[in-house]
């Protein structure tokens, strides 16, 4: 044993017990005379009110001093207190101990300032007269008046009270000396006891190899606290470096799961999910928590998958699968890989979506297809009346002047085609800069009207505007809100027969402004409502009208790049309403 721990463990104890029962001894003696004077000066002023009433008479009608003197002296030694009568000039009357001639002038005494001012003084000091600490309480002598004729004031001696608080600091100090020395036996005790377990402790440690604990030679000067401290840190060091790897490595693993657009699931021999990322929890709809209670063919609900990573258990080779997913209709590519090396019989599975590559791969044939047909049957009557023209049409002036005139018709539909193919792959890629400025949605819908009006009179139409006054001014580019009136407005003329309605409405809902085109004319099927707003999509009824069928797709475009929503109601035969919302704000 190293006498540093017993002065380590003893010294505070011993320190604090002096401290505690110093202040406390301090405190105690403080208390107890503050208590102990109270209680005198309590004793002492119904003395001095007793000596008050007696020299009452003789101060008022009847002043006799040798009746004052002899009231003092004889209750001075039945009070065992010394007895003063002052004037309230502060010139002794009568004093039970000294003679008066020998007093000084009292008037600058704390006790007697007091009873002048408060009516009640009190003060400790040494006598100046008898050298000695004393505790002075002094009360007035009043007349019927109340004018006060002179002062009663007693004093005792404190030396009795200072001698009683001397005695009980030394009990104090003794009995903290005593706690002290059993303080010291017990450190001894518990430090004896506690070196044996650090003693096997330090000897565990070493033997773990954990670190290699070749400290300096002066080790074996080291108690047995300061060894341990030293293997604990360099132990705790040592994890906790190996956790910053772990964390960092986990940190790692978890950023590129997590940041994987494709499904990770790393399974079991038995078929239990052990790892999940994000994305495989949004493709196949599942909580990382449940997956302990749910096997692989319960998450992936999809025997081919489920085939997939069987075989690859079995063989223990990489595999390979594309497949489609029902209901919710994904086109998805998943790799099995065997994880012998890391995971005993466990198995990888990476499965990509590749539903928005099919979906891309469907629109640009889709797209391809469209353009295809449409520039088809204008080059086509291009080449015929080429063709007729060679042929000798070019000798009948009429006809060749027919002729051409159909081919300006077919070249300026090419030219609006690509016109507006150009406009949609401008809008698309946001190439197109939206100048906006607050406008009444009235003035936007009022000219509209206008640029239509003609066109809808020439077709037999009634054209008019429904908008309320009190509208709210919008932010909106009116170059390019014109333009989706004038598509949806095109497209109502054009497919309402001659005496119908078309109607203009806004209206504001909620932090929307709802702008409407409705019309009586032949109303779209169900099956192409869906469809709409697609490119080059054309109604049966549609195609034989003319018109390219991108205006309505350029239309959703544009309400898009407002932050605004397009839509549509129809049945066939009942006409149709397209709305379009545009926010206040």
């Amino acid at each position: 044993m190293h006498k540093s721990i017993l002065v380590r463990i003893a010294s505070p104890f011993v320190l604090l017990i002096i401290v505690l029962f110093t202040g406390l001894g301090i405190y105690l003696t403080v208390f107890v005379k503050n208590i102990y004077i109270e209680s005198l000066i309590q004793h002492l002023e119904v003395n001095a009110k007793i000596i008050a009433d007696q020299a009452k008479p003789y101060l008022i009608s009847n002043f006799n001093l040798q009746n004052l003197e002899k009231i003092t002296t004889n209750n001075s030694e039945l009070m065992a207190a010394r007895i003063t009568i002052i004037r309230p000039d502060g010139i002794v009357l009568t004093d039970s101990e000294i003679n008066t001639y020998e007093l000084e002038n009292h008037s600058n005494r704390k006790e007697i300032i007091e009873v002048l001012q408060q009516g009640f003084g009190s003060d400790i000091r040494v006598s100046q007269s008898i050298n000695e600490e004393l505790l002075y309480v002094a009360l007035p002598i009043t007349n019927e008046n109340d004018d006060i004729i002179a002062i009663s004031r007693i004093s005792i001696s404190i030396s009795t009270i200072n001698q009683k608080l001397r005695i009980f600091q030394i009990s104090i100090i003794g009995a903290s000396l005593l706690t002290a020395v059993v303080v010291i036996f017990l450190a001894f005790m518990i430090t004896k006891r506690t070196l044996n377990p650090l003693k096997k402790l330090n000897y565990a440690i070493i033997r773990m190899e954990i670190v290699d604990f070749d400290f300096e030679q002066n080790a074996n000067t080291k108690d047995e606290i300061e060894l341990l401290s030293q293997y604990l840190l360099k132990i705790t060091d040592h994890l906790n470096k190996q956790n910053e790897e772990l964390k960092l490595e986990r940190k790692t693993l978890n950023a590129v799961l997590n940041q994987m657009t494709d499904a990770v699931l790393i399974v079991d021999e038995s078929g239990t999910v052990q790892l999940s990322n994000p994305a495989a929890e949004r493709l196949f709809n599942f909580k990382r928590e449940d997956v302990s209670e749910k096997s692989i063919i319960e998450i992936l609900r999809n025997h081919q998958l489920f085939d997939l990573w069987k075989t690859c258990r079995i063989e223990r080779i990489q595999k390979e699968i594309t497949v489609e997913i029902n209901p919710s209709k994904l086109f998805v590519q998943a790799i099995a890989k065997p994880l012998d090396e890391i995971f005993s019989g466990g198995v990888l599975l990476v499965i990509q979506d590749l539903t928005r590559v099919r979906q891309l791969e469907k629109i640009r044939s889709d797209f391809v297809s469209n353009v295809s047909h449409e520039l088809r049957t204008p080059i086509a009557s291009i080449k015929a009346l080429s063709d007729t023209l060679q042929e000798g049409a070019l000798e009948d002036p009429p006809a060749a002047r027919r002729f051409l005139n159909r081919m300006d018709v077919e070249i300026d539909n090419l030219t609006q085609m690509v016109q507006e193919l150009l406009e949609l792959s401008k809008i698309e890629s946001g190439r197109v800069p939206l100048r906006k400025i607050f406008i009444s949605p009235k003035v936007l819908v009022d000219q509209a009207i206008e640029r239509m009006q003609v066109q809808a009179e020439r077709s037999g139409l009634s054209l008019f505007p429904d908008i309320p006054d009190f509208l709210p001014g919008i932010l909106v580019d009116p170059d390019k809100i014109g333009q989706v009136f004038v598509n949806l407005l095109h497209n109502a003329i054009k497919f309402t027969p001659p005496g119908g309605m078309v109607k203009v409405k806004a209206q504001e809902i909620s932090n929307d402004i709802i702008f409407s085109v409705e019309d009586t004319g032949i109303g779209i099927d169900g099956d192409s409502l869906n469809r709409i707003f697609e490119r080059f999509f054309k109604t049966d009824r549609a195609r034989s009208s003319g018109g390219t069928g991108l205006g309505l797709s350029i239309t959703k475009h544009i309400i898009e790049a407002h932050n605004g929503k397009v839509w549509v109601e129809s049945n066939l035969g009942n006409g149709s309403k397209f709305f379009f919302s545009i926010p206040k704000k």
